[in-house]
């Protein structure tokens, strides 16, 4: 018999449901064929919730290793990429929670901080099949964190004051973002720690990094989608480094180079070239062409 034909590609983003507006940031669905076997998945500033639609395990490889993964599962706050094997067929839907919203759903923050963990209490969730209907995937996602949420929970306001301050200053102080909350730093520390699983400062590097990429991208756009120099300190044509570092909240040009590797695991000029390649709509999902297994 001939195969089965691949089910047809599909992206659709929606919009959180008014009673998960102040846990989620939104709800995605993905179906396509993968562009390479595996991806470097960029870290992120909300917390990704994500059931995979394939029948075979989701990889995905950290710092410890692989792990195969083979239900609903979340990646917690962290500063390093995470490499993706894909099995060809790349099919998900998820959700975005708030970073300060996991407990929210009755998760953990702090134990799931710097890691990707599977979590149990979906069990709707892991009858979806590949070639599901992107509208009853996404609705089954919202159905089943409706059934997690907390009536009782409520955001710490201390700490949404914080995120709001990260987003909207790209070198905050985490002293003059405290007064601005009303606490001490050190019970902001606290506060966020056990909201969000990492420190504020944490978060705040991780913030600088999206406005830097965001500022990357446009300067791509600017330039013709993004193309890329043969090396050198110039991947973006028409991007003066030391100005670039110094409004994404950069002490200086070698100072955003080393915290561009670290979060990314790429230098800017290697990551930018893997853009130019595959397109900038893989700017925070980066094709690689060859990962080792061990």
């Amino acid at each position: 018999m001939p195969p089965e034909p691949e089910p047809a590609s599909a992206f659709v983003e929606r919009a959180a449901p008014a009673d998960l507006a102040g846990v989620l940031t939104g709800l995605w669905f993905v179906r396509t064929v993968a562009p390479t076997r595996f991806e470097r998945i960029l870290p992120a500033t909300d917390v990704p919730f994500i059931v995979p639609l394939t029948v075979q395990p989701y990889g995905v490889r950290r710092a410890d290793g692989w792990h195969l993964l083979r239900g609903p599962f979340v990646a917690g706050l962290t500063d390093e990429a995470t490499i993706s094997s894909n099995g060809g067929l790349v099919a998900n839907v998820g959700a975005r929670l708030r970073p300060d919203a996991l407990r929210a759903v009755g998760l953990d923050p702090q134990r799931l901080a710097g890691g990707v963990h599977e979590v149990d209490g979906f069990p709707g969730l892991r009858r979806l099949r590949p070639d599901v209907d992107p509208g009853t995937a996404l609705d089954a996602v919202v159905a089943g964190l409706r059934d997690r949420l907390e009536v009782a929970w409520r955001p710490d306001p201390v700490v949404r004051t914080a995120l709001a301050s990260f987003g909207a200053d790209p070198q905050p102080r985490v002293g003059d973002v405290a007064t601005r909350a009303g606490v001490s730093a050190p019970a902001l520390v606290a506060r966020f720690r056990r909201a969000c699983g990492v420190t504020p400062k944490a978060f705040a590097d991780l913030q600088r990094l999206h406005g830097l990429l965001e500022r990357l991208t446009a300067a791509a756009l600017a330039a013709g989608a993004g193309q890329v120099g043969d090396g050198g300190d110039t991947p973006v044509p028409g991007v003066i480094w030391s100005e670039l570092a110094a409004a994404a909240g950069y002490y200086d040009q070698s100072h955003l180079t080393r915290a561009f590797h670290r979060f990314v695991g790429l230098t800017p000029t290697a990551y930018f070239d893997r853009v130019r390649r595959y397109g900038l709509e893989t700017a925070r999902f980066v094709p690689e062409q060859d990962v080792s297994p061990d």
